[in-house]
């Protein structure tokens, strides 16, 4: 083989889908690469024509163009075109024309067609959808089981529970119990909704308080309904939704009749250091104590990623680590000082923690909401020794203060409930850019700690307010399109030139927050109280504020570009950096960067539609 041969066959051996084939499938490809060579403005593909080639371009960029001469794509080095009119038995319907003087390998139709239809990663590398080309990416690979894991479905882990009605007498469910050889078993109402879970304990504790055998179980026990969850959850998913409920066990609908048992003891038999880390914050009674669990996140970091945990559910539960840090900083504060008993407060996490995205690289923001019995000169100085405090430790458990002073030690944002009405109102009737940032900053709060009725009124409020506001809606949507994702006319990273930000974009900036906006405008017009991302996406698609292919195209780009900031992030944590969002394009395997490409575009199509519903 000679030299030419031999790099020939290297370059195609780096270059994906290429790199995944097998040497002898490999040396094909070489042996049938044509290389050609366009100038600037000359044709490559021609609409109404037969093509019998799929084409990678090796330097230079080409135009994609339409039957009116409209810009469809830009294609620049790595990308492949044709592929689409061989799919399509050789019909070209789009102009290819070189933009650049270009250097373009060509393969036949033929050999590009049998691998299409041999190989799985090769179509789904083709695959005419954007999403379809990434989602496969997104696929969790198989734990090494040192770990519970955490994605797999809550039908393959509950087990099954006997089921009686309410009609059943306490003879029987005990009889049905000892025949499941179980501890536990589910009692449901004529309409088949869980009524409540009984156990042996349960059981004897009836007996002792003087029931009869033949006592129904509706009047021996009063209506308790269980958490019930669809079988196709996340087991992690179903964790964070026994944490919100401070309970253990949920119930699993299997189809039909049959219904199954998620208990989280069974997940306590495999040690998680989620686990460990809660225990560790619940048991803290000092704030030295805390800042030793909090010691532990960047493990429990590592734990999610590590074993492919998905974005969405990483957030979630590191945020939930972070809650009930944050929660149990507020408990001890309210056994050591002393404050107004007559003066109701709710204090509130604002940003990633409210949405429950939290990763590693977070500053603090909160506020506080207090009753309108508040009286500054005889409570305030109480509740500025709570803010201080809170804030301070939070500061020592690892999240830095915030740099614009979103926090409740600032007076600003420690207000009663109608001032912060009266803000509110302000900025949705007069959207001034300083308005507009307020407003996305605490559209996002979830309470901490405190009296959760102050924060209800005033959610519910600001949520009709601006929901009927189509002034203060269409500048938000302005005002999210301000976030645009990091990529150029010619579909290339576009990165910082200065400082120690050279040659990175910052995938917090430029990725994750154009999604975050596009959500939290979608909540605002439809009153949505969904918080958390991909939650606000679901229920803007279910509210037909968005079409489900486009909830669809969007959830799996900010999987995508969330999985990419994780990875980064982990990698960062073990070699002993501060983590942070800034991503070198030269560190992403030329597929990682096809795939963020990928995702970028879908991000900026949903931008341009929503620009073009409220004629931006």
């Amino acid at each position: 083989m000679t030299i030419e041969a031999r790099t020939l066959l290297r370059e195609l051996a780096s270059t994906p889908p290429l790199d995944k084939l097998p040497q002898s499938e490999l040396t094909r490809w070489q042996a049938a690469t044509e290389i050609l060579y366009f100038r600037a403005g000359e044709p490559i593909l021609q609409r109404g024509r037969h093509n019998a080639h799929v084409w990678l371009i090796r330097t230079g960029s080409v135009e994609v163009l339409d039957e009116s001469g409209q810009l469809v794509n830009l294609l620049a080095e790595g990308d492949w075109f044709g592929y689409r009119s061989v799919l399509n038995d050789g019909e070209i319907t789009l102009d290819v024309i070189t933009r650049e003087d270009a250097l373009v390998w060509r393969f036949p139709a033929e050999l590009f067609l049998e691998h299409y239809r041999k190989y799985d990663f090769f179509r789904t590398f083709f695959h005419q959808h954007k999403p379809a080309r990434f989602r496969h990416a997104l696929a969790s690979p198989a734990t090494d089981g040192s770990l519970p894991d955490l994605g797999r479905p809550l039908s393959a882990m509950a087990s099954v529970l006997p089921v009686r009605s309410t009609h059943a007498s306490l003879q029987a469910v005990a009889h049905a119990i000892s025949e499941a050889a179980t501890t536990t078993l589910l009692i449901r109402t004529s309409t088949d909704l869980p009524y409540r879970l009984l156990t042996q304990a349960d059981l004897v504790q009836a007996m002792a308080k003087g029931h009869a055998p033949h006592t129904p179980v509706a009047q021996a026990f009063d209506k308790a309904p269980p958490l019930l969850l669809p079988a196709h959850l996340s087991t992690g998913e179903a964790l964070t939704r026994l944490l919100n409920r401070h309970e253990t066990k949920a119930v699993v609908a299997l189809g039909g009749d049959r219904f199954g048992l998620f208990d989280l003891a069974d997940l306590r038999d495999r040690p998680h250091p989620l686990f460990d880390l809660l225990e560790s914050i619940s048991a803290a009674s000092t704030p030295t104590a805390l800042k030793t669990a909090a010691e532990k996140l960047p493990e429990l970091f590592l734990s999610l990623v590590r074993s492919h945990t998905p974005p969405r559910l990483c957030g979630e539960l590191i945020s939930r680590a972070g809650e009930a840090l944050v929660t149990r900083t507020l408990q001890l504060l309210q056994h050591t000082l002393e404050l107004p008993q007559d003066v109701p407060f709710s204090l509130v996490a604002l940003g990633s923690l409210a949405r429950h995205e939290q990763t590693l690289r977070t500053d603090q923001d909160n506020a506080l909401i207090l009753g309108d019995h508040f009286d500054a000169l005889l409570h305030g100085p109480a509740f500025e020794q709570l803010a201080l405090r809170f804030n301070d430790i939070l500061a020592e458990l690892g999240y830095a203060y915030c740099p614009h002073e979103v926090m409740a030690r600032n007076p600003r944002w420690r207000l009663p409930l109608h001032q912060w009405l009266k803000d509110f109102r302000h900025w949705i009737e007069e959207p001034t850019p300083d308005a507009l940032l307020n407003a996305a900053i605490f559209f996002d709060m979830r309470l901490i700690g405190g009296d959760e009725a102050l924060l209800a009124h005033l959610r519910d409020q600001v949520l009709r307010w601006s929901r009927d506001s189509g002034l203060f809606l269409h500048h938000m949507a302005a005002n999210a399109l301000r976030f645009r994702p990091p990529i150029g006319f010619f579909r290339t990273f576009i990165v910082e030139d200065h400082g120690d930000r050279a040659h990175v974009f910052d995938i917090k900036k430029h990725g994750i927050a154009p999604i975050t906006e596009l959500a939290r405008v979608h909540a605002l017009t439809g009153g949505l109280k969904a918080l958390n991302t991909w939650e606000r996406l679901e229920q803007a698609a279910e509210a037909g504020l968005m079409s489900q292919q486009g909830h669809a195209d969007l959830r799996d780009a900010l999987d995508l570009i969330a999985l990419v900031r994780l990875q980064h992030q982990a990698r960062q944590v073990e070699r002993g950096e501060t983590p942070d969002n800034l991503i070198d394009p030269d560190d992403l395997s030329r597929l990682e960067r096809r795939h963020l490409r990928d995702a970028f575009t879908i991000v900026r199509e949903m931008q341009q539609a929503l620009a073009l519903h409220h004629n931006l």
